[in-house]
């Protein structure tokens, strides 16, 4: 389920994927009402009815050969207008260079 496209603005939280990045305004579907694990760290998050949904996360976890696991979930980007914001290419930019740091 999600808010009808159109202008979403979206609330960055903290942690070293986002730190420094300010909140933004894009052009996109918003998933809500997913099912997360109690696990994930927000990232950033959109509000809709009252209540904050997520839309960027991270997780990480331990792995075979005791290394670490590293997932990063982005549920914007439902059409290009979506990548027209500097603040979520750059997250998408750091979220890379996060995922391929292990």
């Amino acid at each position: 389920m999600h808010p009808e496209y159109g202008p979403a603005s979206i609330a960055v939280k903290s942690g070293p994927i986002v730190q420094g990045i300010p909140n933004f305004e894009v052009m996109d579907e918003r998933y809500s009402y997913l099912r997360t694990s109690p696990c994930i760290r927000v990232r950033a998050h959109h509000n809709y009815e009252g209540q904050e949904h997520p839309v960027l996360w991270s997780l990480e976890r331990p792995s075979a050969g005791g290394r670490t696991g590293r997932t990063f979930y982005d549920a914007l980007g439902h059409d290009a207008a979506s990548y027209e914001s500097p603040e979520h290419r750059e997250l998408l930019l750091r979220a890379i260079d996060w995922l391929t740091a292990v």
